[in-house]
């Protein structure tokens, strides 16, 4: 399988290790100069030398849209995948996206594959939900390297902010308890941490499936978090991805399955074709439109 990583910063990098190490031909498209991997300038350049199987888009998230039409309009049988979210903006061109071209697009909500996210799933798939909890936060400066006000997650205009780098959780609240009805939210910029992205969201929202899922995101926490509490009629349940444990009123039903892990079984589902359970194009527009909603009702 021929692979092109468009943008090589952390997660191009990690995406970039796991294929060559599972026999896949990758290369990349960087700006970076004295790469010792084979790499190409431009996008353009790369599809028509190298004739690749797949597209995985790692760049800014300002710059999706751009790579992704290229990328379509190169082929008509090419695999596209796309970092998350699928875009800063829902823009035309993903408003306007033919059936053919949707099938063939996939975003990176990897932690859809966390055998604790899918054994919670199915723990309360018949169960009536009465309440949920999800608080999800670490410190920028912990997380990106260097001067975390120079990454693209500090700025608004390159589509930073804990709404899109933190979309994990709208996609999974989505996929887990159905469409949002009812929301209210409070989106600040807090810190000194960002140029002007919002580095603290809170956000109240009514689903098909839960009356209250109460969430909160955050670039402020200088001992990280990510838990997911659901109350249902009969237990209470706490996914818990920093410590790696799923529980049912105390007790463990899994334990020792981390969020790094879902990169590599990621990874050996591209390598075998296998897409189920990826998101999906029309998903990741939903969770678009769900980032919208949130920012315009602070």
């Amino acid at each position: 399988m021929k692979v092109i990583i468009v943008g090589f910063g952390a997660i191009g990098q990690r995406h970039y290790k796991l294929l060559k190490e599972r026999g896949c031909d990758v290369c990349v498209v960087s700006k970076q100069k004295d790469l010792d991997i084979l790499s190409f300038e431009s996008l353009e350049e790369a599809l028509v030398s190298y004739s690749p199987d797949v597209v995985f888009i790692c760049n800014e998230t300002v710059k999706h849209v751009e790579s992704l039409m290229t990328c379509l309009n190169f082929s008509k049988d090419l695999k596209i995948i796309v970092e998350k979210p699928i875009s800063s903006q829902l823009e035309p061109a993903l408003l306007e996206m033919s059936e053919h071209n949707q099938r063939r697009i996939y975003v990176s909500y990897n932690l859809r594959l966390s055998p604790l996210l899918i054994r919670l799933k199915e723990e309360i798939a018949t169960q009536n939900v009465l309440d949920v909890i999800i608080n999800v936060g670490q410190d920028l400066s912990q997380w990106r390297k260097g001067n975390c006000k120079e990454s693209y997650s500090a700025h608004k205009s390159k589509g930073g902010g804990v709404l899109r780098d933190l979309s994990h959780e709208l996609d999974y609240i989505l996929w887990i308890f159905g469409s949002v009805f009812k929301s209210v939210a409070n989106v600040e910029k807090c810190s000194s941490l960002t140029v002007d992205s919002e580095d603290l969201v809170h956000a109240l929202l009514k689903t098909e499936r839960c009356p209250t899922v109460f969430l909160r995101l955050s670039y402020l926490d200088k001992e990280p978090i990510r838990i997911i509490r659901v109350n249902t009629d009969h237990a209470t349940y706490e996914l818990n991805f920093v410590k790696g444990y799923l529980s049912c009123n105390g007790k463990f039903l899994l334990e020792n399955h981390y969020i790094a892990d879902t990169y590599p079984i990621q990874a050996d589902k591209i390598v075998n074709h296998d897409y189920n359970g990826f998101c999906t194009f029309s998903e990741s527009i939903d969770v678009m439109k769900l980032i919208l909603r949130i920012e315009a009702n602070p």
